[in-house]
């Protein structure tokens, strides 16, 4: 489970670049797309409140669907300059037409899933939801210097004030079904279910014991003298450890010798040890660990200019991984627990797609893109 993504709990509704500018005349930018291709007479060859997609118990109209067609139009020609042939064939297979429509469709498709999952659970929004999705249109209208100008730009991408609040309490809703399920940070999981999701995973966790053979200032390689009493310092730590009795003694026995033997800050960063996959760890010490049982600890190690000594522990499921301790320092606490319930999540939502199959109207059916936006006809 190596996750490409940390979290994905908000969904965005988009405006194009140069309206989301608020500068300009809308007519003018208005006027200038509509030259271009016939999106008005495109757009009025449906009613607005046309359903064109169901899930559930939600439905995308047409006014919802053309906002995004039109929104995904200006970002193609934004970046790949204009459109002159629709049919004209992409690298993905698909023609620019269809790739219009599929991105647009899916965009629509995002928050009606979640209208469609959380009307299923029974979860309602809620005036505190209403209240954060209205102050954050009115920081949103800021940037266009009254709201009403605000509605304007709206309208010029062929939407509508009510789906621009939509878009914002479906957001909320996703982050509330998250809760719902799992808690504020997964603390709804148990350890065995995070455990049972992560296993084919490899997470081990350990502390170790790290004494460098170079100077930790100038990187200079210590003398065979030098060298020879670090390795005299570690068979002095093994012999400590030998000497415990029981496992808790050994373990806090280890944990001082951890802290008293520290050279840089990572003891006091993860002073439950590391929780880590093989590819997190230099390879001899990684190998090392999966030799070891819970509670053992290794003979003295030498890798990267260092000997390790290596406690294998249990895996703790509210550290933070080692490839996410980057982001600690930002304030964010991505530990295993919270990583699993967000997977788990990112699963559930792709669940979504089969729990509520869309039912395409006739409408959407007989949509044309190509044909109606080449000459505003279907």
């Amino acid at each position: 489970m190596r996750y490409t993504k940390i979290i994905a709990l908000l969904l965005v509704f988009a405006l194009s670049a140069s309206m989301m500018a608020g500068c300009g005349d809308l007519d003018t930018l208005k006027r200038q797309y509509q030259e271009k291709h016939p999106f008005m007479k495109a757009f009025e060859t449906l009613e607005p409140e046309t359903v064109m997609v169901t899930v559930g118990t939600a439905a995308v109209t047409w006014q919802q669907l053309f906002h995004w067609i039109f929104f995904n139009t200006t970002q193609f020609e934004a970046q790949n300059g204009d459109i002159t042939d629709w049919n004209q064939m992409l690298e993905t297979g698909k023609t620019v037409a269809e790739h219009i429509l599929s991105i647009s469709l899916s965009n629509c498709l995002e928050y009606a899933y979640v209208e469609a999952a959380s009307e299923a659970m029974g979860l309602e929004v809620n005036a505190a939801m209403q209240e954060a999705a209205k102050d954050q249109m009115l920081s949103d209208a800021a940037a266009y210097g009254d709201y009403d100008t605000f509605v304007d730009a709206i309208e010029a991408e062929y939407s509508t004030e009510e789906y621009y609040l939509y878009t914002k309490l479906m957001s909320a809703m996703y982050s509330a079904i998250y809760y719902e399920l799992y808690g504020a940070e997964g603390e709804f999981l148990t350890e065995g279910e995070i455990l049972e999701h992560a296993a084919d995973d490899d997470y081990m966790m350990a502390k170790q014991i790290r004494i460098y053979l170079y100077d930790m200032n100038t990187a200079e390689l210590f003398d065979e003298e030098k060298r020879a009493e670090c390795l005299n310092h570690c068979e002095w730590i093994i012999e400590q450890l030998n000497a415990c009795e029981t496992v808790e003694e050994m373990e806090a026995r280890f944990t001082e010798l951890m802290l008293e033997n520290a050279q840089d800050a990572s003891a006091e960063l993860f002073p439950d040890g590391y929780l880590f996959q093989a590819a997190d760890l230099h390879p001899e010490l990684a190998a090392a660990v999966q030799e070891l049982e819970e509670y053992e600890y290794s003979d003295i190690i030498f890798a990267d200019e260092s000997y390790a000594i290596l406690l294998r522990l249990p895996i703790n499921v509210d550290v933070v991984p080692l490839s996410y301790a980057q982001y600690i320092d930002y304030g964010y606490n991505y530990t295993l627990r919270y990583l699993t319930s967000v997977e788990m999540y990112d699963e559930t939502v792709i669940g979504w797609t089969t729990d509520f199959p869309a039912v395409f109207s006739p409408e959407y059916e007989a949509l044309d893109l190509a044909e109606l936006l080449a000459d505003g006809k279907k």
